[in-house]
Protein backbone atom coordinates (compact mmCIF):
# COMPACT_ATOMS: atom_id res chain seq x y z
CA UNK A 1 0.00 0.00 0.00
CA UNK A 2 2.91 2.35 0.09
CA UNK A 3 2.51 3.56 -3.35
CA UNK A 4 -0.96 3.43 -3.53
CA UNK A 5 -2.18 6.62 -5.19
CA UNK A 6 0.86 8.43 -4.46
CA UNK A 7 1.11 12.16 -6.11
CA UNK A 8 4.22 14.16 -5.85
CA UNK A 9 2.89 17.18 -3.66
CA UNK A 10 5.15 19.58 -5.83
CA UNK A 11 4.45 18.50 -9.36
CA UNK A 12 1.14 17.02 -8.38
CA UNK A 13 1.76 13.72 -10.92
CA UNK A 14 1.94 10.11 -9.68
CA UNK A 15 5.79 9.66 -11.22
CA UNK A 16 8.15 7.17 -9.07
CA UNK A 17 11.80 8.11 -9.22
CA UNK A 18 13.76 4.50 -8.54
CA UNK A 19 17.28 5.31 -6.31
CA UNK A 20 18.47 3.53 -9.36
CA UNK A 21 17.18 6.12 -12.03
CA UNK A 22 18.19 9.21 -9.73
CA UNK A 23 21.65 7.85 -10.14
CA UNK A 24 21.89 7.71 -13.70
CA UNK A 25 20.01 10.94 -13.90
CA UNK A 26 22.51 13.73 -15.49
CA UNK A 27 23.75 16.13 -11.93
CA UNK A 28 21.96 19.05 -13.99
CA UNK A 29 18.86 17.35 -13.73
CA UNK A 30 18.95 16.09 -10.52
CA UNK A 31 19.56 19.84 -9.27
CA UNK A 32 16.91 20.88 -11.92
CA UNK A 33 14.15 18.18 -9.93
CA UNK A 34 15.56 19.02 -6.69
CA UNK A 35 12.46 20.70 -5.66
CA UNK A 36 10.45 17.24 -6.98
CA UNK A 37 12.95 14.71 -5.64
CA UNK A 38 12.71 16.18 -1.79
CA UNK A 39 9.52 15.75 -2.28
CA UNK A 40 9.12 12.22 -3.62
CA UNK A 41 12.06 11.71 -0.34
CA UNK A 42 9.66 13.15 2.33
CA UNK A 43 7.01 11.08 1.01
CA UNK A 44 8.22 8.00 -0.27
CA UNK A 45 11.72 7.85 -0.12
CA UNK A 46 13.51 6.83 -3.14
CA UNK A 47 12.18 3.14 -3.34
CA UNK A 48 14.69 0.53 -5.29
CA UNK A 49 13.51 -0.89 -8.53
CA UNK A 50 13.23 -4.27 -7.00
CA UNK A 51 10.70 -3.12 -4.66
CA UNK A 52 8.71 -0.95 -7.11
CA UNK A 53 8.41 -3.87 -9.55
CA UNK A 54 6.96 -6.49 -6.94
CA UNK A 55 4.71 -3.05 -5.80
CA UNK A 56 0.55 -4.16 -6.97
CA UNK A 57 0.69 -0.66 -7.02
CA UNK A 58 2.63 0.49 -9.52
CA UNK A 59 3.79 0.08 -13.06
CA UNK A 60 7.07 1.00 -15.55
CA UNK A 61 6.24 3.52 -18.17
CA UNK A 62 8.24 2.83 -21.11
CA UNK A 63 10.23 5.21 -22.75
CA UNK A 64 9.19 6.98 -25.60
CA UNK A 65 9.52 10.43 -27.83
CA UNK A 66 6.45 12.72 -27.59
CA UNK A 67 4.68 14.54 -30.69
CA UNK A 68 7.16 17.28 -30.28
CA UNK A 69 10.54 14.76 -30.18
CA UNK A 70 11.37 15.66 -26.57
CA UNK A 71 12.66 12.26 -25.33
CA UNK A 72 10.70 10.78 -22.02
CA UNK A 73 12.84 8.34 -20.37
CA UNK A 74 11.60 5.18 -18.46
CA UNK A 75 9.73 5.54 -15.67
CA UNK A 76 8.02 4.22 -13.14
CA UNK A 77 4.12 5.60 -11.67
CA UNK A 78 1.74 4.58 -9.00
CA UNK A 79 -1.41 2.92 -10.54
CA UNK A 80 -4.43 5.65 -9.93
CA UNK A 81 -7.40 4.38 -7.85
CA UNK A 82 -10.11 2.93 -10.21
CA UNK A 83 -7.77 2.16 -13.04
CA UNK A 84 -6.06 3.88 -15.88
CA UNK A 85 -8.61 4.74 -17.73
CA UNK A 86 -11.39 6.17 -14.76
CA UNK A 87 -8.60 7.98 -13.98
CA UNK A 88 -8.09 9.88 -17.08
CA UNK A 89 -11.88 10.65 -17.74
CA UNK A 90 -12.04 11.94 -13.93
CA UNK A 91 -9.43 14.10 -14.90
CA UNK A 92 -10.05 14.93 -17.88
CA UNK A 93 -7.56 13.89 -19.90
CA UNK A 94 -8.06 12.52 -23.47
CA UNK A 95 -7.34 8.91 -23.93
CA UNK A 96 -5.12 8.40 -27.05
CA UNK A 97 -6.37 5.73 -29.69
CA UNK A 98 -4.23 2.17 -29.78
CA UNK A 99 -3.19 1.61 -33.56
CA UNK A 100 -1.64 -1.52 -32.30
Amino acid sequence: MRFHNYKNKYTNNNIIHSFENILAMPVTETFGRSAELNSQYNQIGFPRNSELNSSPNTVIVNAYTKDDGTQVRAHWRSKPEGGIIANQIQNGISIPKYDG
